[in-house]
Formats: C-alpha cells, sequence, structure tokens
C-alpha cells in the first residue's frame, strides 16, 4: 500500500514560516556585516594612505626656522624670524641685494657632510661674514640605523637647533667641531659620543656651561626626526644616484637647484663658480679653520670617515 504525507498544521506551516523568515534574517544580517566590514577595511585603508602622505608634525617646534626646517644665517647671524625666507631660494627670488643662497642639508654620521664641511665650511663662513651669501642649514637625521640604537642622528640634529638658538654667534663653530675628521663618528665602524661629550663639544665651540647643558636636552628630537621625514619626501630635493633619484645626503641646493655632481677635485672652487662667488685666499680663510680639538684616541676610529663614500641614504630614524 502506498504510503500518504501527512498533511501539516496550520500551527506547524506557521511555525516553519517563521524559522525561514529568521534564517533568511540572519542571512542578511551576516551579509550586511560583511559589508560593513569590508566598507571599514577600505576607508581605514584610505584614512592611512591619506595620513601617510600628509606632513609629519612635533609638538614642540623651533621658533626661528624655516617653515621646512632650515637655519638661515646672513652677516647679521641667524634669523630670528626664519618664515619670511621660506621662499627665498635663489638670487632672482632674494630680498636683500639679490644675492645667492646655498642651503646645506647634513645627517651628523653622514661621511660625506663632513668632508664636505671640512672643505668647503671655512669659505662658507667667510661668504657669510662678507656679506655675499645667505646660507640655510638643514639638520638632518635619516642614518640612526647605522647608530646601534643610539639615535645618534636626532641627537647630534636636535643639539644644533639648539645651539642655534641659544648661542647662535657660536653655531657654525659648534657644526665644525661636530663634523672634524677625529669627532664625527665613522658610519661603518661606528662608536657613540655620549651626551656629556657633546656639550663638551658645544663649550669649546663658545657655548656657556649653562646653555651646554640645554643643548643636549633633547627639546628638538621629535622635531628633526619629523622634518626629516617630511624632507625624504620632497622629491624636488631628490639627488641623482647612479641614474635613480632619492633623497640622500649631503644635499645641496644652488640657488633653488640641487646638486647632483661631488665628484669634484676642488669642491670651494666648483661651489663658489655655481654661486657667482670668488674663492676666499689662505689669508682670508685663516680666522675661519676648525681648530684641532680631538682626543688623540677619537681620531683613530674616526680617520676613516674621510674616505668613506661622500653620500648617504635612507629614511629610517
Amino acid at each position: 500500500m502506498a504510503s500518504r504525507t501527512k498533511k501539516k498544521t496550520p500551527e506547524q506551516e506557521a511555525l516553519e514560516l517563521a524559522a525561514l523568515k529568521k534564517e533568511q534574517r540572519s542571512q542578511q544580517m551576516i551579509g550586511m556585516i560583511a559589508v560593513g566590514i569590508i566598507v571599514l577595511i577600505i576607508a581605514l585603508s584610505g584614512f592611512f594612505i591619506w595620513k601617510g602622505h600628509q606632513p609629519k608634525t612635533a609638538d614642540v617646534v623651533p621658533s626661528f626656522v624655516t617653515s621646512n626646517g632650515a637655519i638661515v644665517i646672513t652677516k647679521d647671524g641667524i634669523e630670528q624670524d626664519g618664515k619670511k625666507w621660506d621662499n627665498v631660494n635663489s638670487a632672482k627670488t632674494n630680498t636683500i641685494n639679490g644675492l645667492p643662497v646655498l642651503t646645506n642639508g647634513q645627517d651628523p654620521l653622514c661621511p660625506g657632510c663632513g668632508a664636505l664641511e671640512r672643505e668647503i665650511g671655512a669659505a662658507v663662513e667667510y661668504w657669510i661674514d662678507n656679506g655675499k651669501l645667505v646660507y640655510k642649514s638643514w639638520p638632518i637625521s635619516i642614518l640612526n640605523r647605522l647608530s646601534n640604537d643610539t639615535e645618534y642622528s636626532t641627537r647630534v640634529a636636535a643639539a644644533f637647533y639648539r645651539m642655534a638658538e641659544l648661542e647662535p654667534d657660536h653655531y657654525l663653530d659648534f657644526v665644525k667641531i661636530m663634523y672634524e675628521s677625529g669627532v664625527q663618528p665613522n658610519e661603518s665602524a661606528f662608536k657613540d659620543i655620549p651626551d656629556e661629550k657633546i656639550a663638551e663639544y658645544a663649550e669649546k665651540a663658545g657655548a656657556s656651561k649653562k646653555n651646554a647643558q640645554k643643548v643636549i636636552d633633547g627639546k628638538y628630537k621629535d622635531y628633526v626626526d619629523a622634518n626629516s621625514e617630511n624632507l625624504s619626501k620632497d622629491e624636488s630635493l631628490y639627488r641623482d644616484a647612479n641614474g635613480t633619484k632619492t633623497f640622500m645626503t649631503p644635499l645641496l641646493v644652488i640657488n633653488g637647484a640641487v646638486l647632483d655632481d661631488f665628484n669634484q677635485d676642488d669642491m670651494t672652487s666648483y661651489i663658489a663658480s655655481k654661486l657667482g662667488l670668488k674663492v676666499p685666499s689662505d689669508d682670508e680663510l685663516k680666522k675661519y679653520e676648525a681648530l684641532p680639538i680631538a682626543d688623540e684616541s677619537d681620531s683613530t676610529e674616526s680617520k676613516k670617515t674621510e674616505d668613506e663614500t661622500s653620500d648617504s641614504t635612507g629614511t629610517e630614524k
């Protein structure tokens, strides 16, 4: 005998319909949640991409620098209102007698920066003092990864800003000392300079003992790193490195144009020609020459710096 399906009662049909609708609602909710998660992921990704392209900021910013962190030096000393020099990059845009403008970006650990400072530093000071040049000094930190977790580049660059703030008349002397071949650490065999030693060098450059201690207080460390990252993203500052444009030090901008060629036998004469200036005589340079202040033990450690490659790249802080 054939079986006959038992007819569902109205109550059973109602329960099954309710269960079906509940399942449909659950599936719809799961779908909405999944779509919401996808939208959130896309939104967060877009936010972080946008945020990554925004300029980095720091809570404490030097009041005397340009908007991109340059310390401006003229024959009158360090300018206290750097922002008025933001767009002064060449003789064409200069507001004071059409003077040439030299911008120098230096990482304290960069061997090429040290070699260049030792070669052209005295001439640069001569040109500044004699009203021939507007000089923009950029302390940069892109080589911390080579300093064995000591943040050497950041610490010294921050000290440069503090020296410019507290002892402006002695700023260039301090920079000169920190790039001496017997002081600047060797990039490839790093040996740290502790803060107290940096304070000693600040005193030797002319700072008071009280201000020398403030020079190493790290006030502008966050600013140095933030500004260095911002500069490293500015493609107008990229140098040519074997056919590839990249951000690297030393970074020289002469009358608004980034210098790519550092392989000159006489960089002072080469830069002078680019600036349209006369090379100072040996007698004129004597008062600007750095005094040998490094310890003998330091000299052996960092002597190789002069022979290192002239370029240093990187964006890691």
